[in-house]
């Protein structure tokens, strides 16, 4: 393996096929689960959306356009293991990545149908072939065995309140959706706030948050982990600018252990879809004016980044740690836009021209065909 932060070369490893024979086995809403005959040790997982864009690369773009793409984003992805393993130390499951050059079939392409239409990428509908890809290799915990363990899946807020799948927050949980929203974007005001954890309760009713904070009360020692989490996830954020993956179920696994107390693991809790996803945010804050219509991936970005903000505070807050991610105040300066308005579109009155030059992929949560280290 290539050490962190030096340059990879984009050149199939045979190697990895030669030594672990992966088999398919089943697949997440964003990766392709494989097992390695005679290594039960680990799993072998290959992202969609990576390898959707691995075969469209192979389609529209050289051999050299895409050995430099393969190269970006293997440096890049290498980075940020690195830099959550840095926060987070051995709750982060090993892993290595490798260029590799894998095979995909009709189904694999009708699985990736997502991906491809939310990046407008070009697959063959009823096509099969090999393209070159990144490939993870991560070892296999028996987290996911343990039907007692805690998820913090965290999902999309705006998703679970609003209608027909929409942003649109009914009218009578705007209110709660606001006050807690807007109390919660930096440390300051997240001291000051009256937001009690019953409200919290409420509003996250049947998400992990909720799930986390009442559990928090009934046991000491999950408490005590959770609040290492927290502070770890504020110090991540910062070193790192962006945001853990907290949306999808079991990415972050709360366990107890034989001695009775309980402990975590991050299983994939790298953000896939952007990165940067906080400094991006911050800067799209910062340049919003009254009547201005965001572009749907500024949008995106930004609600990414409010709904990982507001519940690593809420978690701060309930737990009293005193560790905060700041984001921006409850009103964008030089506006009287609330975040919550901005996140949810309300602030859009009046039409105007979209400026930014920002596209991206629209997301929707996905449920699991099967769990195997695997999201």
């Amino acid at each position: 393996m290539t050490a962190p932060f030096e340059r990879p070369q984009a050149r199939a490893n045979k190697t990895l096929i030669e030594k672990y024979r992966p088999s398919l086995i089943g697949q997440g809403s964003e990766n392709f689960i494989y097992e390695a005959k005679g290594h039960p040790d680990v799993v072998i997982k290959v992202s969609k959306i990576r390898l959707a864009k691995s075969i469209h690369a192979a389609r529209n773009q050289t051999p050299e356009e895409n050995q430099e793409a393969l190269n970006n984003a293997l440096l890049s992805s290498r980075k940020e293991y690195q830099l959550l393993r840095s926060v987070f130390r051995d709750h982060v499951l090993k892993q290595k990545q490798f260029i590799v050059e894998t095979p995909y079939y009709p189904s694999m392409i009708k699985d990736m149908e997502t991906q491809a239409s939310a990046y407008g990428l070009d697959l063959p509908r009823d096509g099969h072939g090999r393209a070159t890809t990144i490939v993870t290799v991560q070892e296999r915990s028996q987290i996911f065995d343990d039907k007692n363990r805690v998820s913090f899946d965290g999902g999309l807020l705006e998703l679970q309140l609003a209608k027909r799948n929409t942003i649109d927050i009914p009218e009578e949980r705007w209110k709660e959706y606001a006050a807690v929203t807007n109390s919660l974007m930096n440390g300051e005001q997240a001291k000051d706030s009256t937001v009690s954890q019953e409200a919290l309760e409420k509003l996250f009713a049947g998400m992990g948050l909720a799930a986390l904070l009442k559990k928090s009360i009934e046991d000491e020692s999950f408490k005590r982990v959770v609040t290492e989490f927290q502070k770890k996830a504020v110090e991540h954020a910062k070193v790192s600018g962006t945001i853990m993956d907290i949306i999808g179920k079991d990415n972050i696994v709360f366990i107890k252990k034989e001695d009775g107390n309980w402990d975590y693991k991050l299983a994939d809790a790298i953000f896939p879809l952007e990165s940067n996803v906080l400094e991006k945010a911050k800067e799209i804050i910062s340049r919003v004016r009254p009547g201005q219509k965001l572009p749907h991936n500024e949008r995106l970005i930004v609600r990414w980044a409010v709904g990982h903000v507001r519940q690593i505070n809420a978690l701060g807050k309930m737990l009293g740690t005193d560790a905060y991610i700041d984001l921006s105040e409850d009103k964008i300066p030089g506006t009287e836009i609330t975040i919550a308005e901005l996140v949810t579109a309300r602030n859009e009155k009046s039409k105007v021209q979209e400026t930014s030059n920002a596209t991206g992929p629209v997301k929707k949560p996905g449920s699991l065909f099967r769990r195997v280290n695997g999201k």
